[in-house]
């Protein structure tokens, strides 16, 4: 990975900041500090683990539905997004315990990797496929507990 630094004075800061500019896969991706002991290579380490942590956070809002919640109070809002958290941990550890990675919803010709999205989907279609009840329901109501089930799986996981 390549990348330059430079040090310049921010209007906005008033302050002197540190910028290094990462160079990867043709584009330019600037990363501003005001610790300007820092190194490049630990800025660029440090911006990557804010990544993960931003990209966790996008997950809980806007995959789980955490700013969906029509919650009033204060403690209610807390419930609801401690339950989205509870079900991004179980999605993943679900996922890591995959003997094989989820199909990809979208390919990517520069990621292998599979999304948030792709494991959700996975365990919505093995909750559809399955009886929660076999033998102790009627089978008129199978179809009905698979489309709840379903339905609260998708919007809890």
């Amino acid at each position: 990975m390549k990348f330059s630094e430079l040090l310049c004075m921010s209007k906005a800061l008033a302050c002197q900041v540190k910028v290094v500019f990462v160079y990867y896969r043709g584009f330019s991706f600037p990363l501003i500090c005001t610790d300007l002991t820092l190194t490049a290579e630990q800025m660029i380490e440090f911006y990557s683990a804010r990544w993960k942590i931003e990209s966790g956070f996008k997950e809980i809002k806007q995959d789980i539905g955490a700013i969906d919640s029509q919650c009033r109070n204060q403690l209610s809002v807390e419930n609801h997004f401690n339950l989205c958290c509870f079900a991004t941990s179980l999605t993943w550890i679900y996922a890591f315990n995959l003997e094989h990675a989820p199909e990809r919803r979208h390919p990517s010709r520069h990621s292998g990797t599979f999304s948030f999205a792709d494991v959700r989907r996975k365990i919505s279609a093995e909750l559809s496929d399955c009886s929660i009840l076999p033998g102790r329901c009627p089978e008129q109501l199978i179809p009905a507990i698979k489309s709840i089930c379903a339905s609260v799986f998708r919007w809890a996981a």
